[in-house]
């Protein structure tokens, strides 16, 4: 027996107590264990000297007043790279595991079960540069370059001082017709690492896409000097010497012209307002980079100037040597 006074306060508790108890003792579906429980319970009512029921709804009062029920939030961040996206991921499905139960966010445990999960991820998830340059490298194969970028992306973002993943992400763009954006990743290439002769016909090819010809001659110097014997690089200058050679019409008059010009015929555009046109000057320059036809022929026309005479008066020019003092339109 108890020595102490009882509130009546604790007494009503008391009697909650062993009312919620007696509750949960009688949904006992073992009929033995049920009875041992409630023998055992009324033993120890009689020794708190617990009487009567009381009216209070104890798990009511424990729902308002008592701890909340917490459940592990799923980390969220931003995702700023693909990393990031599919380590969020791989959170969510720890969570739906129950791999943080019992923790909460921010507290010593959360923290050293989410540095292990880190760990796990990296080992099994997570690519290291060098495997994304090759994942790259098999995107290009196949053709798929917009999926490449990814890859020598993540590679870059991995180990940002390696020249060789921007001369191929370099490569990746110029495939997918983004000429500056290539030149930007060459131009890096080259600063970090300037020996690196591969990524120098890739400038000079992107320069040359863009009609820029000097600066394509400059790439392709600068590349030989370093490698003379790159073939890319011979290739590269054979195609832009035979451009050399070629006349150089958008800087000339009509009346300078080397051979002779067809008169203007009605509804033929401006010759010499074309060959002035930036944009049809690259459209040119690609045209013949990318044609090996094309590009023998201007070899041709560069030894022997006559053809572009014959060719003109195959078009209803002025014949070779002909006057070209027509007055007559």
């Amino acid at each position: 027996m108890e020595d102490r006074a009882i509130s009546a306060q604790e007494k009503s508790f008391r009697k909650a107590v062993f009312g919620y108890l007696e509750d949960a003792v009688n949904k006992t579906p073992d009929d033995r264990l049920r009875q041992s429980l409630l023998s055992n319970l009324e033993a120890l009512r009689s020794g708190l000297s617990v009487d009567g029921t009381t009216n209070v709804d104890l798990f009511s009062l424990f729902q308002t007043h008592g701890p909340k029920e917490t459940t592990t939030p799923t980390p969220t961040p931003t995702p700023t790279t693909e990393k990031e996206d599919e380590f969020a991921k791989y959170i969510e499905l720890l969570n739906k595991k129950g791999y943080f139960n019992g923790t909460e966010v921010g507290t010593p445990q959360y923290e050293a079960r989410l540095d292990k999960a880190k760990q796990r991820f990296a080992a099994k998830y997570v690519k290291n540069p060098e495997q994304h340059k090759d994942a790259g490298n098999e995107f290009v194969r196949k053709g798929s370059f917009k999926e490449a970028l990814t890859e020598y992306t993540l590679a870059i973002e991995g180990e940002p001082n390696n020249a060789i993943y921007y001369a191929n992400r370099g490569f990746a763009y110029q495939k997918l017709n983004n000429h500056e954006q290539a030149i930007a990743d060459l131009d890096k290439a080259i600063s970090l690492n300037p020996n690196y002769a591969k990524a120098y016909p890739r400038l000079a090819s992107c320069y040359l896409s863009l009609g820029n010809v000097p600066k394509a001659i400059e790439a392709t110097d600068k590349g030989l000097s370093i490698e003379p014997a790159n073939e890319a690089l011979l290739k590269m200058k054979s195609e832009l010497n035979a451009l050399q050679q070629l006349p150089n019409m958008a800087n000339l008059n009509p009346g300078e012209m080397p051979f002779n010009v067809p008169p203007g015929m009605p509804g033929m555009p401006n010759f010499f307002e074309l060959m002035n046109n930036p944009e049809i000057v690259a459209m040119a320059s690609q045209l013949v980079q990318n044609n090996p036809e094309i590009m023998n022929f201007a070899r041709q026309v560069a030894e022997n100037p006559q053809m572009i005479q014959q060719l003109f008066s195959s078009l209803g020019g002025v014949p070779p040597n002909a006057s070209n003092n027509n007055n007559d339109m």
